[in-house]
């Protein structure tokens, strides 16, 4: 009786090693597989991602240059004109955002992020224009600190922007290399 216990202890304990191999090797595969076929999808998706990262870029540096139709992104804080506003729905970031989403999260979460930051800057820089540049159409004695104020906000807006800039360079950089290193 000992001995039938013995060779099922044997039999059992080979069949669990041989599970565990097999096992093994089964978990091996399933994840070389995976790795190939995310491969293969980031090699699809490629010149999708890369095209819309060029495309942010330009306007980014389209606005960085304060070109003609960007040029109200900086100015309103200085000027008082309703029609110049910039809104969080405003067609240039509606743009950004919605090119950033067919990129990736990472991607969508940084140019999200900007357009957080330069909105909460702004709405600080026209608070501060509003109550200091002028009342009644008179200037006041200390408007020029409060113009002070308002330009290292919009510098703080502008560094945000180079920022996003750099990143997305590296970004698209660092796509290539994964792309062409394969």
């Amino acid at each position: 009786m000992s001995e039938n216990l013995l060779s099922v202890a044997l039999n059992g304990g080979v069949g669990l090693v041989g599970a565990v191999i097999g096992g093994s090797f089964t978990l091996y595969a399933a994840r070389a597989s995976s790795k190939r076929q995310k491969k293969q999808q980031f090699k699809e998706k490629y010149p999708v991602m890369m095209q819309n990262i060029d495309l942010i870029i330009e306007v980014l540096i389209k606005i960085k240059k304060s070109e003609k139709e960007y040029r109200y992104l900086f100015e309103y804080p200085y000027i008082a004109s309703e029609d110049k506003k910039p809104k969080s729905d405003d067609p240039t970031f509606s743009y950004l955002m919605d090119t950033a989403v067919k990129v990736d999260g990472v991607v969508y979460k940084k140019v999200y992020q900007f357009r957080k930051n330069y909105m909460e800057q702004f709405n600080i820089a026209i608070s501060i224009r509003d109550n200091g540049f002028a009342i009644n159409d008179r200037i006041l004695d200390n408007s020029i600190n409060y113009r002070k104020q308002v330009d290292d906000l919009v510098y703080n807006i502008k560094n945000e922007l180079n920022e996003l800039l750099e990143f997305l360079q590296s970004y698209h950089k660092d796509m290539e290399n994964e792309y062409f290193n394969d």
